[in-house]
């Protein structure tokens, strides 16, 4: 009986012991469920791109060199244009946070002048809500505020001359007006725009709205007091596995401008070439109706080099 009665407790002591380390097994499993979804490991980011706390995305950087040049016309023989600009955005939950900084310098000559080395500097900062796939749809709507960080002076004779043409003409035409508050000299600005990107299978669409208050800040004779100002621009084209080429223009007006010309019109055609997950491209813009453009009977084109990927 005692060896019958040791047995039955030795069997009882064991169902506990099984019965104790399944319940516990079946707690922890459900507790690392819930803590680590299936989803969450194949998928680490949501459809935004941004992390679920396990590897946040890197920022986006999209920086680039440009130079343009203009023919003969009167008062000037040539113009001459280059600058350089760069952009860095942190993608943040609910959207994401940009920095942009953008230089140029400016020359011109004609029979008598030759002036050269007038530059000039503008920073600006915004903030975009994002709705959409980056990879394939990627609207968005921002706002944002620039402002100099070098002035273009000079007030009369051969430098105040060198700062009307650059702002009135070969400004204008190189880019088409295209965001006017990253390199209007001498002038902050108050922004908003929106857009986005789509991709339906190797076709890509994509465009954009904008629109700013113009404030003069540094003293000029020269640059308008306050401005509205506004652009579109559109582009279709195809991304294959390493390359695209986009084809588009652009249209921007100043309603409350003084100025002859309030409007600008430019084409506009990208070829982008993917390596080693950094994408470099090469735009060239073409002024149409500018100061400095083809209606006018005057040549000016834009040649842009750059990158852009993940920091």
């Amino acid at each position: 009986m005692t060896k019958f009665r040791s047995l039955h407790v030795l069997i009882t002591l064991s169902i506990y012991v099984s019965v104790s380390v399944s319940l516990s097994s079946s707690l922890c499993s459900s507790e690392s469920s819930a803590k680590v979804r299936p989803s969450d490991i194949n998928h680490p980011t949501d459809h935004l791109g941004l992390g679920r706390g396990y590897a946040p995305p890197s920022a986006l950087f999209d920086a680039g060199l440009w130079g343009g040049v203009g023919g003969a016309d009167d008062p000037y023989q040539s113009r001459s244009q280059t600058g350089f600009f760069f952009n860095i955005r942190s993608p943040f939950e609910s959207g994401e946070l940009g920095l942009s900084w953008g230089m140029f310098s400016h020359s011109y000559e004609n029979l008598v002048d030759d002036e050269s080395g007038v530059y000039t500097a503008n920073i600006a900062i915004d903030w975009r809500w994002r709705g959409g796939e980056r990879e394939l749809h990627d609207p968005f709507i921002g706002l944002g505020i620039s402002m100099p960080t070098r002035s273009l002076s000079g007030e009369g004779g051969l430098e105040g001359e060198a700062q009307l043409d650059a702002y009135r003409i070969a400004l204008a035409s190189r880019f088409g007006g295209q965001n006017r508050w990253l390199w209007e000299p001498n002038t902050a600005s108050a922004f908003l725009e929106m857009g986005g990107r789509s991709t339906w299978s190797h076709f890509i669409l994509q465009g954009d709205l904008g629109a700013a208050y113009m404030y003069r800040v540094i003293e000029s004779t020269e640059i308008e007091s306050a401005n509205v100002f506004v652009q579109a621009s559109g582009a279709l084209g195809f991304q294959g596995a390493l390359s695209g080429l986009l084809i588009g223009g652009g249209y921007a007006l100043t309603p409350t401008s003084l100025v002859e010309d309030i409007d600008q019109l430019h084409a506009q055609a990208t070829y982008s070439y993917l390596r080693n997950d950094v994408e470099y491209y090469v735009s060239l813009f073409v002024p149409i109706d500018a100061p400095a453009g083809i209606l006018g009977d005057q040549m000016g084109a834009t040649a842009l080099i750059g990158a852009r990927g993940e920091m």
